[in-house]
């Protein structure tokens, strides 16, 4: 599991959805209790400065990340219904 930072005034390192699938039900838990998910509970990706822990995203970067993962969401869908179709996304 990640290593985290001790609350008091900076983040503990923000994980993924795909970081919670790797862990134990232990791991979860304790990674919940020392904050590791606010960002993904608040339905968004983490920055990579949270992720390290290093400090909260701005206004902006959160909406730059959003961008991301909409386009992201795009391109999943895109490929997933070239693939149903019998095609190949590119």
């Amino acid at each position: 599991m990640t290593d985290y930072v001790v609350p008091g005034g900076v983040p503990a390192p923000q994980l993924t959805k795909e970081d919670l699938g790797t862990l134990s039900p232990d791991e979860v838990v304790k990674a919940n209790r020392l904050g590791q998910f606010d960002v993904i509970k608040a339905g968004r990706t983490p920055t990579d400065t949270e992720r390290a822990g290093v400090r909260w995203a701005t206004p902006e970067e959160i909406e730059a990340q959003a961008e991301i993962d909409r386009a992201n969401q795009r391109i999943a869908k895109a490929e997933y219904r070239a693939k149903v179709m019998g095609g190949v996304a590119e």
